[in-house]
């Protein structure tokens, strides 16, 4: 994380190409709620700014640019380094061979169409008094949100900006942040809200006990979740334990419906 927070009254949150196009991104929409909700006041806007590159392109064409992860880096690859133009577009003609929705297209084509309709979703979006923006990165979207991130930072210096998803990890940020210093902060992980005493006097509020639930100084090794203790009862709700539990309960009725047993 670089740079210090500022007051923030409204941000933006943005899903870059190349996810299905019909599936809307449910990151986006999950954080949304999250926010307003968390904080009322803050004006929060969602861009699903890869439904305008499927129109733009083609939807059939698209879906199937969506589908090959080495294809989809190609388009915005070409944009965001184009000093190696002529071997991303060897990786394009390799990925693509074979699929009868590329014939007669030309890779310079869809990069242009990709890069107009990119200008024109950055000039068209008010990004002046948006604090943060925020990139959900994950497959199939590396390229294009760093060429995103790139060009509005160049034309708003001055806004934070944010990225997150499954494409990021803790060893990696050092060497992202050294290569696209555009990048303010990096959230590694899904997001999830940390359980804390503040979250707990939440949940016991919501129970009608205040003050019911206390954050024990103790550590278990377990992979998410937590363990409920009242005296010497305690209840086991780490992520494995569930996931364990439902399996059991749930694989003979799964088995019926698969098999007819």
């Amino acid at each position: 994380m670089k740079n210090e927070w500022k007051p923030l009254h409204r941000m933006a949150l943005v899903s870059a190409p190349w996810p299905l196009f019909n599936r809307p991104s449910i990151q986006l929409g999950t954080l949304k709620a999250y926010l307003t909700s968390r904080f009322p006041g803050l004006r929060v806007e969602s861009h699903h700014f890869y439904l305008k590159v499927a129109d733009a392109v083609g939807f059939e064409r698209y879906q199937a640019v969506s589908e090959r992860s080495w294809l989809a880096e190609t388009v915005y690859g070409a944009l965001l380094f184009p000093q190696m133009h002529d071997s991303v577009e060897r990786l394009f003609l390799r990925e693509a061979k074979g699929k009868s929705v590329f014939r007669g297209v030309r890779f310079d084509d869809l990069v242009e169409r990709a890069r107009a309709i990119t200008q024109t979703f950055i000039e068209e979006t008010e990004w002046e008094d948006c604090g943060l923006t925020g990139f959900s990165v994950c497959l199939c979207q590396l390229t294009a949100s760093l060429y995103l991130i790139r060009r509005i930072k160049e034309l708003h210096p001055g806004m934070h900006v944010v990225a997150g998803g499954s494409s990021w990890n803790v060893d990696s940020c050092p060497a992202w942040f050294h290569h696209f210093p555009e990048i303010d902060t990096i959230i590694v992980g899904e997001g999830e809200r940390r359980i804390d005493q503040k979250l707990l006097d939440d949940v016991s509020r919501e129970l009608g006990k205040p003050g019911g639930l206390r954050l024990s100084s103790e550590r278990r090794r377990i992979d998410g979740g937590f363990i409920l203790r009242s005296g010497r009862t305690e209840t086991n709700c780490a992520l494995d334990t569930i996931l364990r539990d439902a399996r059991e309960r749930l694989e003979t009725e799964v088995a019926g419906i698969l098999f007819g047993r």
